[in-house]
């Protein structure tokens, strides 16, 4: 029933490009909504949300957080670098520091991060493996992470360490390979270089005796925690039946639909009316373990919960006309769409009501089909097969009411079914109970409530970006804090099946001292889970002005140059009945309110700017003119 004490989870890089193969697998591109994740899984993982899960001050597992550090490329067979043999060859320290290690200080300090695992890229010409500044001046000794670092699969053999290690000594050699895995901090590694040449580097004097006894303490004080050496029955109390309790679908089934985001509904097309008769059309409408993303166990619970078999439930059937895939996106990504089948979609699309077509990418990788995304290969663009484009349009010159449903993990373009189809509901790869989650949301028995994790670019952004370019601002800038190019839909964006209206309160002025920053910078890495900001925005007051019960999940920018735009806090309110109203104050995340300088250092700083509260439209709705006041007050200097 045990594990083991190492779970290689979760991973908290950035998004910074949205072509990126494993972008599935990250929470999305901003700084502070990954730094709050990361935390809150790491914690609950190791510990339980309230420390009960850890009887005896043991820990259930050892969370080995990855991948350490600017890992966001994979390669794309011989077109660019593949991962192995990149270098992030242009990231300033003003870039690491303000974004790239931002989430990793949240995971060890406030998320009690005591394992992390490097990654196979360099950063600025040294593999991250062995990069002494990085791992062991700024994660041990800075951060104090106290536990094991292991390396992704191979590091400290891959192109990358052999590179590095010839252009340092003339040539690779395996014994001063595992001198600079162990000098870059590692304590153990996915491959052979260690455990088979270890002793040999110890008896040719290539590394101490000392270095070898922290790398095992480091690793045997992670198998002591998790109890691995002792007799605790506490920690074999979780069984099969607990973790897939109906406790636990519920929640599978609750993070599925509030995840959901609804990015068009002209007049209202969605929630469909109860008596509404629906086609399903579209290779991922039969989806099962697509819609379990990549890294995934054993799961036979999805294969009985695709949304073709839970519209077959709703209601025992009787929305549903019919159903046609028309391609296969798992063989060819759908580049084969045989006529017959789409003969056969658009006869269906015209007995029904609307149209339901469900499009999108394959979390897979097969190497010969344009619609996958997959760790180890980048996509080369942001559209979708021509092929799916073709099927949602000879829909639409059938029946008009169509509602285009997404499932992929990293963003896609897709212009001309923006313009064209009346509602588009992106799902992601919602899990086990996806299917059940899309039609609560489709015909109203759930909200649509969730904000976009990342942005949703126009197919422009490639021309203007090169892949390789780690920097934040190369070429038209990258993520929503920099990007200066059109987008189809921003970062936060979200429509709901009701209206809101936000009225600004007694103020809208905030004035803090960096004193108070100060105090609350130190509070919120230390306090774990139950940090409360003693700064928070002014309060406004929201009002369900519709017809259906709905939360409202209330996002903080501050607005500036550099960046030019910044989540500095958030909140979502309980569901809302129509009419009903509620005030709101959003707690400001300290470190949001730093200053850097080119050396990475971050400080608290006198300044003024202001902060726009968006509710998912991607404009203001309400504003806060925001001052600090205070002598300068330096937070951290970045290790050189």
């Amino acid at each position: 029933q045990r594990c083991g004490p190492l779970l290689w989870a979760p991973n908290i890089n950035l998004m910074r490009d949205p072509r990126w193969g494993r972008a599935m697998e990250v929470p999305g591109e901003d700084p502070l909504l990954t730094a709050e994740y990361g935390s809150r899984y790491i914690y609950t993982l190791q510990y339980g949300r309230d420390g009960s899960a850890s009887p005896n001050n043991y820990q259930r597992v050892a969370s080995q957080t990855k991948h350490f550090l600017v890992y966001n490329l994979e390669g794309h067979f011989n077109m660019y670098p593949q991962r192995g043999d990149y270098n992030a060859a242009n990231v300033s320290d003003y870039d690491l520091s303000s974004y790239y290690l931002h989430p990793w200080r949240a995971a060890v300090q406030k998320g009690v991060n005591r394992g992390v695992m490097c990654s196979v890229n360099r950063v600025n010409g040294i593999p991250s493996c062995a990069n002494v500044r990085m791992t062991q001046k700024i994660l041990r000794e800075s951060y104090q992470m106290d536990g094991a670092v292991v390396t992704d699969g191979g590091a400290c053999t891959d192109p990358n360490f052999q590179a590095y290690l010839t252009e340092r000594y003339g040539r690779f050699d395996t014994l001063a390979a595992v001198k600079a895995c162990y000098e870059g901090g590692v304590s153990s590694e996915i491959g052979d270089l260690l455990f088979d040449n270890s002793t040999d580097a110890l008896e040719a004097g290539n590394i101490e005796q000392e270095t070898l006894d922290n790398a095992v303490s480091e690793l045997y004080e992670q198998v002591i925690r998790t109890g691995q050496l002792d007799y605790v029955p506490e920690l074999d109390d979780i069984t099969p039946d607990i973790v897939d309790s109906d406790a636990h679908r519920q929640l599978a089934l609750e993070a599925a639909e509030q995840g959901m985001v609804l990015l068009k509904n002209d007049n209202n097309l969605l929630p469909l009316a109860a008596n509404t008769k629906v086609a399903l059309i579209g290779p991922h409408m039969n989806a099962t373990q697509d819609m379990l993303s990549n890294y995934h166990s054993a799961n036979v619970l999805v294969n009985s919960n695709s949304p073709l078999q839970a519209f077959q439930r709703y209601k025992d059937g009787a929305n549903l006309v019919g159903y046609e895939a028309a391609c296969d996106i798992a063989l060819d990504g759908c580049s084969t769409l045989p006529s017959a089948n789409v003969i056969k979609a658009q006869a269906l699309a015209q007995q029904a009501d609307v149209a339901i077509v469900f499009i999108g990418l394959h979390p897979y990788r097969v190497d010969s089909n344009p619609a996958m995304e997959s760790e180890a290969v980048d996509r080369l663009n942001l559209t979708l097969p021509a092929q799916q484009l073709e099927l949602v349009q000879a829909v639409l010159k059938v029946q008009p009411k169509v509602v285009v449903v997404l499932m992929n993990g990293g963003p896609i373009a897709i212009p001309v079914i923006q313009k064209s189809v009346p509602a588009i509901l992106e799902a992601f790869y919602p899990g086990e109970l996806g299917g059940p989650a899309l039609v609560n949301v489709l015909m109203g028995d759930a909200p649509a409530s969730g904000r976009l994790p990342y942005t949703l670019y126009t197919n422009d952004y490639i021309k203007n970006r090169n892949m390789t370019d780690a920097s934040l601002t190369g070429g038209s800038g990258t993520t929503y804090m920099y990007y200066n190019g059109p987008v189809a839909w921003p970062f936060g964006y979200g429509l709901a099946y009701t209206t809101f209206d936000i009225v600004q309160g007694h103020s809208n002025q905030l004035v803090v001292t960096t004193q108070q920053l100060e105090f609350d910078f130190f509070r919120y890495y230390e306090s774990g889970l139950n940090f409360h900001a003693q700064v928070s925005l002014p309060s406004v007051t929201v009002t369900n002005t519709g017809t259906r019960a709905s939360p409202l999940t209330l996002l903080a920018f501050a607005l500036g140059s550099r960046p030019q735009k910044q989540l500095i806090g958030f909140n979502r309110t309980a569901t809302l009945a129509p009419g009903e109203a509620v005030e709101v104050a959003i707690e400001v995340m300290p470190s949001t309110f730093l200053s850097y300088n080119e050396a990475g250092d971050q400080s608290f700083q006198a300044r003024a700017f202001n902060v726009s509260i968006e509710m998912g439209r991607g404009v203001a709705e309400a504003s806060v003119v925001v001052e600090i006041q205070g002598d300068s007050v330096t937070m951290w200097e970045m290790p050189q």
